[in-house]
């Protein structure tokens, strides 16, 4: 749950950067570069398969799984 929420707001702030980038360099009528995204990308790709690794890897070893899987929220009593 905490990855999600981790990725989901990466995201968000990298769509927020390119869209600002792209949005000034049409208004200044330059063609959009985007190789300062490559480096960004490939550091969201390697945490999304490294990250979950390491978790899966963690708990096998110390057998605890309450610290990465909170308990469930209840919406109705």
């Amino acid at each position: 749950m905490n990855f999600q929420f981790l990725c989901g707001c990466l995201v968000f702030v990298y769509a927020i950067i390119a869209w600002t980038s792209f949005i000034n360099m049409m208004a200044s009528g330059n063609k959009p570069d985007y190789a300062w995204l490559a480096p960004i990308v490939c550091f969201y790709t390697a945490a999304s398969v490294l990250y979950p690794f390491f978790i899966l890897v963690y708990m096998n070893i110390t057998r605890k799984s309450r610290q990465f899987y909170p308990k469930t929220i209840y919406l109705f009593k």
